[in-house]
C-alpha cells in the first residue's frame, strides 16, 4: 500500500491523460457537429470522474443531460439523469438525488437501464441510512433500500458484475453475513472485477470486522485501498477505515498519516458526508499520535539528563 500511495501522483496522472484523450475526441466531434458523439464522451468524462471529482462529474453529466434535450431523446436523458443521481449520492446530496430519482419515470426503457436506475435508487437510501445512523428512521431507509434492490436484482445480467454486486451487497443488507463472506470470495476467485474489486475488497473487510477478525480486515481493506489509490478513486472508505483499525491496534503513526490521505481525498473530490465522518475520528488519532511523540521525546530528555549525570559522576 505504501509503494502505491508513493506513487498516487502517476495514478492521478494516468486518469487526466485519459481525460484529455476524450476531451480531444469532444473537439472533433464539435468540429463535425456530431450531438450523438458528444453526448457519448460527456458520458465518458463523467465515467471519468464520477470517483475522482464530483465537480467535473457534474458538470460532464449536466452537458449530456442538455444533448439529451437537443436530441429529444427520453432514453438518452434518463441515462444521464440516472448518473447525475449517482453522484449526488457521492458527494453526500442525498435529497437531491432522491428527488431527480423520483423524478424518472422508468417503465419504457431497456433492462440494463432500468437496473442502474433501481441500484442506484437503492444505494441513495442505503446510504441515507447509513449517514443517518438514527434508528427511527434509518431502519425506513433500510427497508425501501431493500426494495429498490430487489428490483434491481431482476434485470441484473446472470453471472455479470452487476449481478454479483447486487447479490452481494443483499446478502450484506440482509445480515447475511457468512454467506456474503463466501459469496464475495467467490466472486473475487472469478476475477475480471474491474472497478468492482475495490468495492468487492472493501466489502469484505467490513464483513470480517463486524466478525472481530481485524487481521482478515486489515488484509482487504488495504486490498481495498490499493485499487482505489491504482484507480486514482478519491470518493472513497477503505483507506478511512483501514486507518479506524491500525489506530486500534495501537499503529499510531501509521493510522495518522492515512486517515490524513483520506480527508485530503475526499476534500479533493468534495464529498461533503466522507469528511464529516473523517472529520469525527481524525482529530482523536492526531492526539494520540502527538501524545506518543510527546512522550518520546520526554523519554529522550529523562535519558539524556541520566546519561549526562552518570558521566559527570564518572569524571568525578
Amino acid at each position: 500500500l505504501d509503494k502505491n500511495l508513493s506513487e498516487k501522483k502517476l495514478f492521478v496522472k494516468k486518469k487526466q491523460n485519459k481525460i484529455r484523450s476524450i476531451e480531444a475526441q469532444i473537439h472533433k466531434n464539435r468540429l463535425a457537429n456530431d450531438d450523438d458523439g458528444l453526448y457519448e464522451n460527456y458520458l465518458d468524462l463523467y465515467q471519468e470522474y464520477r470517483s475522482f471529482k464530483y465537480d467535473s462529474a457534474y458538470h460532464f453529466v449536466e452537458l449530456s443531460k442538455q444533448i439529451a434535450n437537443k436530441l429529444n431523446s427520453p432514453e438518452k436523458l434518463t441515462k444521464a439523469k440516472i448518473r447525475e443521481s449517482f453522484i449526488l449520492v457521492s458527494a453526500g446530496l442525498f435529497k437531491e438525488s432522491l428527488d431527480t430519482l423520483s423524478s424518472i419515470h422508468i417503465e419504457p426503457f431497456q433492462p440494463a437501464i432500468k437496473f442502474d436506475y433501481y441500484i442506484t435508487y437503492a444505494r441513495a437510501y442505503y446510504d441515507l441510512a447509513d449517514y443517518n445512523k438514527d434508528e427511527r428512521f434509518s431502519i425506513k431507509y433500510l427497508q425501501k433500500g431493500n426494495e429498490l434492490l430487489n428490483q434491481a436484482i431482476q434485470y441484473a445480467q446472470p453471472n455479470s458484475n452487476e449481478y454479483w454486486y447486487s447479490r452481494t451487497l443483499k446478502l450484506l443488507k440482509y445480515n447475511e453475513r457468512d454467506q456474503a463472506q463466501q459469496e464475495f470470495l467467490k466472486w473475487i476467485a472469478n476475477g475480471n472485477l474491474d472497478s468492482y474489486y475495490g468495492i468487492a475488497t472493501s466489502s469484505l473487510g467490513f464483513i470480517y470486522l463486524d466478525k472481530g477478525d481485524s487481521e482478515k480486515a486489515i488484509q482487504y481493506l488495504t486490498l481495498a485501498a490499493i485499487s482505489d489509490v491504482k484507480n486514482a478513486t478519491m470518493e472513497t472508505v477503505a483507506l478511512r477505515n483501514l486507518a479506524n483499525e491500525l489506530y486500534k491496534k495501537g499503529k499510531y503513526e501509521k493510522a495518522n498519516e492515512y486517515i490524513g490521505i483520506a480527508m485530503d481525498d475526499a476534500t479533493f473530490y468534495n464529498a461533503r458526508h466522507r469528511k464529516f465522518e473523517i472529520s469525527t475520528i481524525l482529530p482523536i488519532i492526531e492526539k494520540t499520535q502527538l501524545e506518543k511523540l510527546s512522550q518520546k521525546s520526554w523519554l529522550l530528555t529523562i535519558a539524556t539528563v541520566i546519561l549526562g549525570l552518570l558521566l559527570l559522576v564518572s569524571i568525578v
